[in-house]
């Protein structure tokens, strides 16, 4: 070949590997939507992309992305493709901040394309998949999370092995986040929650999640939101599948808890005692062949309405229903499950109190159906509770 014609193919090579001729690394600063593609998203996306993230580190890109919108916030789309995070490094107010990706900046909408959005966490990173601390206004959607407990090497850190987390970095901090939203997510295989919501006016809305090691999703602060979600439970033990920790003013609402296989849990719903003004409602709660679920709805919360639900235990082995005082329990139907006052001794080595709390409010139960379940009566009279299930419910005896 001629030396003038090497030269020229030399030179085009440079100039199309040259900065600005296609998508790099490093997104672009003071745009208000910046667009990400993964290392494998197709080559017609790609064009579509700001930044393009690495095979192995995709996070780095993810993060600088975030820190690269302006002040006032702004969206991080990612784009189809398999995203492999790792442990990022992050210092806030002289605290470290445990997180693949770091939010920490105010109106941040992270958005996916579901589960063509793929976040993988890599072997023994042992933190939190997404990270929101301290802000306001951040919408995390549309994303396929797998927190690879499997590879993981640290346990019993709940709180900094979630999928996703929003919270403080310290209570003394008094950076509260609130108005976070988390919707249409995958959230799978976490060591610790899958979400994990810390703040005012928090929402997990129409995500789905499966065999996280601890509370597929718990909301603490108040007021939220837990509506829509599906969790399926196959495998591993948890405290409880969803509900409330510290929290005042939840609504929890049309969720489906399935728990099948060699899946387990101690509480399939729960509102967390010492807080108030819970709204548990047409939400359906299923234990299948293999299951195992201890209490199927634990309403520990005062001045609590539970009504519309639908629980479903085995008759080999039923589930509890803990309702605590001052909650109007209607119009729910009960298959297979042991009814009581929260002090009762179904689920606590005690016996009965001998009379109620002389701030007592009792339970209202009424027009519920009950099939096949047993009623602790004398915990219901011990705390004012007017009981008349002939009457004010339908009772139908265990089948022959």
């Amino acid at each position: 070949m001629h030396f003038k014609h090497v030269m020229f193919c030399v030179l085009c090579g440079l100039f199309l590997l040259a900065p600005g001729c296609g998508p790099s690394s490093t997104p672009p600063p003071g745009k208000s939507h910046i667009i990400l593609a993964a290392h494998d998203t197709p080559e017609g996306d790609k064009k579509l992309a700001d930044a393009v993230c690495t095979a192995d580190n995709a996070q780095d890109t993810i993060n600088a992305a975030i820190a690269n919108l302006p002040a006032t916030g702004g969206q991080v789309t990612l784009l189809p493709g398999n995203y492999t995070l790792r442990k990022a490094a992050l210092i806030h107010k002289n605290k470290p901040v445990s997180g693949a990706i770091l939010i920490n900046k105010n109106n941040v909408f992270l958005q996916g394309y579901g589960p063509s959005t793929s976040l993988f966490l890599a072997d023994a990173q042992d933190c939190n998949v997404v990270r929101i601390t301290g802000v306001k206004g951040v919408t995390v959607e549309r994303l396929s999370i797998d927190a690879n407990f499997q590879g993981q090497t640290v346990r019993n850190r709940a709180f900094e092995s979630c999928g996703i987390r929003a919270s403080w970095i310290h209570e003394a901090d008094g950076e509260h986040c609130s108005d976070i939203v988390v919707r249409e997510c995958t959230v799978r295989n976490a060591a610790g929650l899958g979400i994990m919501l810390w703040g005012s006016n928090v929402q997990a809305v129409a995500n789905v999640l499966s065999d996280n090691q601890a509370d597929d999703i718990e909301l603490l602060g108040g007021p939220g939101i837990i509506r829509g979600n599906s969790v399926t439970r196959t495998s591993g033990n948890v405290d409880s599948v969803l509900g409330t920790d510290a929290a005042d003013d939840i609504l929890i609402t049309q969720n489906t808890v399935t728990i099948t296989g060699k899946g387990s849990a101690s509480v399939g719903i729960r509102s967390w005692g010492g807080f108030s003004h819970h709204i548990i409602t047409n939400n359906i709660v299923r234990v299948e062949k293999g299951g195992a679920l201890r209490i199927g709805i634990d309403s520990r919360t005062t001045e609590t309405i539970v009504n519309g639900n639908l629980l479903e235990c085995p008759p080999e082995t039923p589930c509890i229903v803990s309702l605590g005082d001052g909650n109007i329990v209607t119009g729910n139907i009960f298959r297979n499950a042991a009814i009581g006052y929260q002090t009762s001794p179904l689920w606590k080595d005690q016996p009965h109190e001998n009379s109620a709390p002389e701030d007592a409010r009792g339970v209202v139960f009424d027009n519920n159906t009950l099939l096949s379940c047993t009623l602790d009566a004398m915990s219901f009279q011990n705390h004012c509770v007017p009981l008349h299930p002939s009457v004010a419910n339908r009772v139908e005896a265990a089948r022959p």
